[in-house]
């Protein structure tokens, strides 16, 4: 995300560059949201907070093993939303303050708070999660590809700032970028059909109807069930003698 703000921010910069040489290069890159291509701006500031939101989230989704780490989202979504504020115009040198000006100011203060803060917060957060230890250390190092387009600004008085925007968005980067790749590498989730567990259910507990044991409320049961309703009278005469014999010869043994 760091990526696409600094680039896009200079592209809007060759844009912008007459404006820019009358209102002053002091105040890049907010003052390219007041040039005549100034939207464009505005649209990269609402688009990095929304990519910084989306990151929050994504940290988010991280359990977190304590209560202090639960702080990094929060600060993530903060910054998020302060970037997004961002889109309000900030004023031009020598000019009175408005309350749109204002608003962009407390909008980058807290911005910056936010997001400096959040950074330890989130690589004590993410940093035993499958997403951060199945990923190799050097996709972090493509962090320092943020200063080498500092060459690119058409005016060598906003490369300060830029430096310092660099500098800022260097952990956000070293992070999102090492995550991005481990969330590549870690394997699949199954799913419900892969990861089905057999169940052993002990006797006891088997709801399955037992057979009866062999006694003689079982006989009685075997016998009573061989009645059948309009049987003649000698059936029920040798059911009754039979059971009577099976009882006798259970209690003997």
């Amino acid at each position: 995300m760091p990526y696409l703000f600094l680039l896009g921010t200079i592209g809007i910069s060759w844009l912008e560059e007459d404006f820019m040489e009358r209102l002053g290069w002091e105040v890049w890159p907010s003052g390219l949201a007041l040039g005549p291509d100034g939207w464009l701006q505005i649209v990269n500031f609402i688009a990095f907070g929304v990519l910084l939101i989306a990151f929050a989230l994504a940290v988010a989704a991280v359990p977190a093993r304590n209560r202090w780490v639960k702080a990094a989202p929060i600060l993530l979504g903060l910054a998020g939303v302060a970037a997004v504020m961002l889109s309000f115009k900030t004023d031009p040198p020598d000019v009175e303050e408005t309350w749109h000006g204002i608003a962009h100011g407390v909008a980058y203060l807290t911005w910056l708070a936010s997001i400096v803060i959040a950074y330890p917060f989130t690589w004590w957060r993410v940093r035993g999660h499958a997403s951060w230890t199945m990923a190799p250390a050097w996709p972090s190092l493509l962090a320092l590809l943020l200063f080498p387009p500092v060459l690119l600004l058409p005016d060598s008085e906003s490369a300060g700032n830029y430096v310092f925007f660099a500098v800022v968005m260097t952990p956000l980067t070293a992070i999102a970028t090492r995550m991005a790749v481990g969330a590549m590498r870690a394997p699949p989730a199954r799913g419900n059909e892969e990861t089905a567990i057999s169940v052993v259910v002990p006797p006891e507990h088997d709801a399955r109807p037992q057979e009866q044991p062999p006694g003689p409320d079982g006989l009685d049961a075997a016998m009573d069930s061989s009645r059948m309703e309009g049987a003649p009278c000698w059936i029920a005469r040798f059911c009754s003698c039979s059971r009577l014999k099976a009882r006798t010869r259970f209690v003997s043994e």
